[in-house]
């Protein structure tokens, strides 16, 4: 039987992962898994946010970065972002993973130094998903 949810259980993922890591130890040095998420404020109001995670291959991926129109081009992003490598470079991370699409400035991340390693075009419509990668 084939059962389906919205979301696995917390125990059921851990549990999941959990066997997934000793499958992948036997090959694999692994690390441990953890969740992140910065928020930069400016007189006291949130404009933007970087979160993701640090993976158990030892790679740090950023999942979604955002920063309110009225306070872009303010270095904010970058800020940001900056602060995704020092945390990952603080837990021993080989670099950083992140995708964006064609629509989303991905000559920004080019100019913080992300090399392209992939693209999938049609990914949204007529827009392609870009896949980028910093290594330190």
């Amino acid at each position: 039987m084939i059962t389906q949810s919205d979301k696995l259980s917390p125990e059921l993922k851990e549990w999941m992962l959990s066997e997934f890591d000793k499958l992948s130890a036997e090959h694999l040095k692994l690390h441990k898994r953890k969740s992140f998420a910065f928020t930069k404020n400016v007189d006291g109001k949130e404009v933007g946010f970087v979160e993701g995670g640090l993976s158990s291959f030892g790679w740090c991926h950023v999942d979604n970065v955002f920063v309110s129109e009225e306070s872009r081009l303010k270095g904010y992003g970058k800020e940001l972002m900056d602060q995704v490598e020092v945390y990952a470079k603080e837990n021993n991370r080989y670099g950083v993973l992140l995708a964006t699409q064609a629509f989303q400035a991905p000559s920004y991340y080019e100019k913080l130094g992300y090399e392209k390693y992939g693209e999938l075009s049609g990914f949204a419509g007529e827009y392609s998903r870009i896949y980028y990668v910093k290594r330190f």
